[in-house]
C-alpha cells in the first residue's frame, strides 16, 4: 500500500513537470491599448500571457464599440491578428487552437476621440469636416484626422467666437489635428440691427477700413466693436464736394464703436458739410507754405467746408529747392504774409486760389546730378547745392570730386560740367544767377541675395519666401508698393529670376525686398536687377526646400525675436510672454504649405498649412508646435505657434533639419 501511494505522487509530479515543459506561451493584447477583451469567458483590461497545452481550443472576444466616457475615447473593433496568420479574422470573437506558431494574438481597434459642441438649436449651424450640425451633440473623430470647422449664424444672430479648444476665438473658421477629446462652445448671439447713414443721403462711409454707400445695415453682435470712418472730401452721385463733419454718437473721425446692448435697432449717422476746393501756389513753383500751422502737405490743394477758416503764411525768405535764396514779395489777394482765409458760399463753384510769389537772391549755384555731392570752393568744402554770392567778376576755384558715394550707398563718378570747363578750374562770379551742375553717373550693380529676415544658417532661399537682394543703384529712390496685390514693377524697377518677374514689396537704391515664387524648382538661379536707362544687374542664388529666418529686433544688445501674444499684441521687453502661454513667432522660409498660397497676395486663412515636419528649440530642449502655417493677412510670411517656456530663452525653428537664426524670446 505504501509503494502504490508513492508510485502515484511520483507520476502526478512527473506528469505536472512534463506538462509545463510543453504548454505554449501566447500573449494575447489590444492596440492601441484601452479596450476590454475576454479570453475563455474572463474579461482583461491589458496584456494578458496566457500557458496553452498545444491542440487545446480557447475562445476570444471583444465588443466591436468600446466607449471610455471620462476619457472622450471611442474604440472600433477593426480586426484579430496572429503570428501564425491562421486566425485573421474581422469578427468579434475567434477560436484558437494552442500550437507552437501562434504564440501572440492582437485585435486591432480604430481609436477616435470625441468632438463635443456645446450651443442652442436654432441660433446657428455648425460644419464639422463638411458635415452640418444645428445643435449641440457629440461628433467622434479619428485621432491625428485634421478638423476643419465653420460656424454659420442663423438669420438674427451673429457669431461672437468659440467658447475653447481652437486657439483662435474670433474666426468662424479653424483647422486643427484631432489629438484628445476637445469641448467647443460655439456662440451665437442675438444680432442688434445697425443703420449706418449719411447726411445729406447716400454718401460714403467706411466700415473696418471697408468703404460703401450709405445707407447699410448689419446685424452685429452685442458689446462688439466696429471702426467707424468718414470718406472725406468726397464727391456726391452729382460732383457735388462734400467734407466730414461729425457722427451722430458723438465719436471722433475714426473711431471704435460698440454696439450698444439692445434689442432695437440703432442708427449712426455721419454728416457732412458742402465743400470747395483751395489751391495754393508759388512763384517760381516749389518753394515752401504753411497751410493751418502745416508745412509738409503733399501739396498745397484741399477740399474745404463752407464757412470754415484757415490760415495760409508765407516765409518771408526761404532757400528752393534749387539752392537759391527767395524772398517774399506778395500774396495775389494783396493780404499780408500771414493772413487768414474764409471760404465763402461762391467758393463752391468757383474755387479759392491764392499765388504767393517770390523774388530770388544770388549769382552761382552749384548743382550735382545725382546728388548731393560735396565739391572744393577756394579750398574749402561745399555740398551741394551749393549758392556762392560775392562781387561780380570775383575769381573762385571751383573742384569737383572725382568720385563719390550718395546718401543712399549709390557710387558715382563725374563726367562733365554743364558748361563744359575742366573738373578743377576757376570761374568768374557772373552778374546775373547763373547754374552750374556737374554731371555724374551712376555705378549700378548686385551683389548678394539672401533671406529677407537677414543672415541664417542655410545660405539658400526657399519658394515662397520673401527675399533681399543688396548692391548700389538699384533704385533711384524708395518706392513702397501695395499691399494687395504685390507690384512686379516699382519706381521703373522690376526683378527676374530664371524666367519669373518677381512681386515687389519694395525697392531703394541698395536693397530691393521681393517674393520668389511658391513653385520655383530647387536649383541655381541668376537674379537680374531691371531699371530704366540703366544695364542689367545681376547675381547667383541658390533655391532649396526650406531656408528658415526669424524676423528680429533689436533691444540693446539683444536680439529679440517677432513674436505676439495669445491675443494678438507683440511680445516685448515690456510686454513679455508668460510661462505656458501660447506664442506665435513669425519668419520665413520656412518651406512648402498645403494648399500653395496664391503668390503677390496676403494669405486669406490659417488653412495653409506647412507640409514640412516643425520642431521649435528653445535653449537646449525641443518643443512641438501647436501649428504651423502660412501667416494669415500677409503675404510670404510664416507662423509657428508654440507654448512659452517658463523663463527668457533662446529660441530658434527647424524644419526637415533646417535651422533658423536664433533669438531671444522675452518671458515673465
Amino acid at each position: 500500500m505504501q509503494k502504490r501511494a508513492l508510485f502515484v505522487l511520483f507520476w502526478t509530479l512527473f506528469g505536472t513537470v512534463s506538462a509545463q515543459q510543453t504548454s505554449v506561451e501566447v500573449r494575447v493584447f489590444i492596440e492601441p491599448a484601452g479596450p476590454k477583451f475576454f479570453v475563455d469567458g474572463t474579461g482583461y483590461s491589458s496584456a494578458a500571457v496566457f500557458f496553452w497545452q498545444p491542440g487545446t481550443r480557447h475562445t476570444l472576444r471583444v465588443a466591436p464599440e468600446q466607449i471610455q466616457g471620462s476619457a472622450g475615447v471611442r474604440s472600433l473593433f477593426q480586426g484579430w491578428n496572429d503570428s501564425s496568420g491562421r486566425y485573421s479574422t474581422s469578427s468579434p470573437e475567434v477560436t484558437v487552437t494552442a500550437g507552437a506558431s501562434v504564440t501572440q494574438i492582437v485585435a486591432s481597434f480604430q481609436q477616435d476621440f470625441r468632438l463635443h459642441l456645446n450651443f442652442r438649436e436654432g441660433r446657428g449651424t455648425v460644419y464639422v469636416n463638411g458635415a452640418a450640425h444645428s445643435r449641440g451633440g457629440e461628433v467622434w473623430v479619428p485621432a491625428g484626422e485634421t478638423v476643419r470647422l465653420s460656424a454659420v449664424a442663423d438669420p438674427g444672430y451673429v457669431f461672437m467666437g468659440w467658447g475653447s479648444g481652437t486657439g483662435a476665438d474670433a474666426s468662424s473658421e479653424q483647422v486643427f489635428v484631432m489629438s484628445g477629446a476637445r469641448y467647443l462652445y460655439p456662440r451665437f448671439e442675438g444680432a442688434v440691427s445697425v443703420t449706418l447713414t449719411t447726411s445729406p443721403p447716400r454718401l460714403m462711409l467706411a466700415v473696418d477700413r471697408t468703404p460703401m454707400r450709405a445707407p447699410q445695415t448689419f446685424g452685429w453682435g452685442q458689446g462688439t466693436q466696429r471702426t467707424l470712418s468718414p470718406v472725406s472730401p468726397q464727391t456726391d452721385e452729382r460732383s457735388g464736394l462734400w467734407v466730414f463733419d461729425s457722427w451722430s454718437d458723438g465719436g471722433a473721425d475714426i473711431h471704435l464703436y460698440t454696439v450698444p446692448a439692445t434689442n432695437s435697432p440703432v442708427t449712426v449717422t455721419a454728416t457732412y458739410a458742402p465743400g470747395a476746393r483751395a489751391s495754393f501756389v508759388t512763384v517760381p513753383p516749389g518753394l515752401r507754405l504753411s497751410i493751418d500751422g502745416r508745412e509738409n502737405w503733399p501739396a498745397y490743394n484741399f477740399v474745404w467746408g463752407v464757412g470754415s477758416k484757415h490760415t495760409a503764411e508765407a516765409p518771408a525768405e526761404q532757400t528752393g529747392n534749387d539752392g537759391w535764396k527767395y524772398l517774399f514779395r506778395r500774396w495775389s489777394n494783396g493780404g499780408p504774409a500771414s493772413q487768414e482765409v474764409t471760404v465763402g458760399e461762391a467758393a463752391r463753384t468757383s474755387g479759392v486760389r491764392l499765388v504767393a510769389e517770390y523774388e530770388s537772391v544770388g549769382k552761382l549755384l552749384i548743382r550735382s546730378v545725382p546728388g548731393p555731392v560735396s565739391v572744393v570752393v577756394d579750398g574749402a568744402d561745399c555740398a551741394t547745392p551749393c549758392v556762392l554770392e560775392g562781387e561780380t567778376g570775383k575769381e573762385i576755384r571751383i573742384a569737383a570730386p572725382a568720385g563719390a558715394r550718395l546718401a543712399d550707398g549709390t557710387r558715382v563718378e563725374f563726367e562733365s560740367w554743364s558748361d563744359g570747363g575742366a573738373r578743377e578750374a576757376v570761374r568768374k562770379l557772373p552778374a546775373s544767377p547763373v547754374i552750374l551742375t556737374a554731371h555724374y553717373r551712376g555705378v549700378h550693380g548686385l551683389q548678394m541675395v539672401m533671406n529677407a529676415a537677414g543672415p541664417t544658417p542655410e545660405a539658400g532661399v526657399a519658394p515662397g519666401s520673401i527675399i533681399s537682394l543688396y548692391g548700389s543703384g538699384l533704385a533711384l529712390a524708395v518706392v513702397t508698393g501695395p499691399d494687395n496685390p504685390l507690384s512686379q514693377t516699382l519706381g521703373g524697377v522690376t526683378v527676374l529670376a530664371g524666367d519669373r518677374m518677381l512681386p515687389l514689396f519694395i525697392v531703394s537704391p541698395d536693397q530691393i525686398n521681393a517674393l520668389l515664387p511658391s513653385d520655383m524648382g530647387e536649383g541655381e538661379y541668376t537674379a537680374v536687377v531691371r531699371r530704366e536707362g540703366q544695364a542689367d544687374a545681376q547675381a547667383s542664388f541658390q533655391v532649396v526646400r526650406n531656408a528658415p529666418g526669424l524676423f528680429t529686433s533689436r533691444d540693446g544688445e539683444r536680439v529679440l525675436v517677432t513674436a505676439t501674444h495669445e491675443d494678438g499684441n507683440p511680445v516685448t521687453v515690456g510686454n513679455p510672454a508668460r510661462p505656458g502661454e501660447m506664442v506665435t513667432v513669425f519668419g520665413t522660409g520656412f518651406g512648402p504649405t498645403n494648399p500653395r498660397p496664391p503668390d503677390g497676395f496676403p494669405v486669406p486663412s490659417e488653412g495653409f498649412v506647412l507640409v514640412d515636419p516643425a520642431e521649435v528649440i528653445v535653449g537646449e530642449e525641443r518643443i512641438e508646435p501647436e501649428w504651423a502655417c502660412a501667416a494669415r493677412g500677409y503675404v510670404g510670411v510664416n507662423a509657428v505657434r508654440f507654448k512659452a517656456p517658463a523663463e527668457t530663452a533662446e529660441v530658434k525653428v527647424r524644419f526637415s533639419g533646417k535651422e533658423s537664426n536664433a533669438a531671444f524670446l522675452p518671458v515673465k
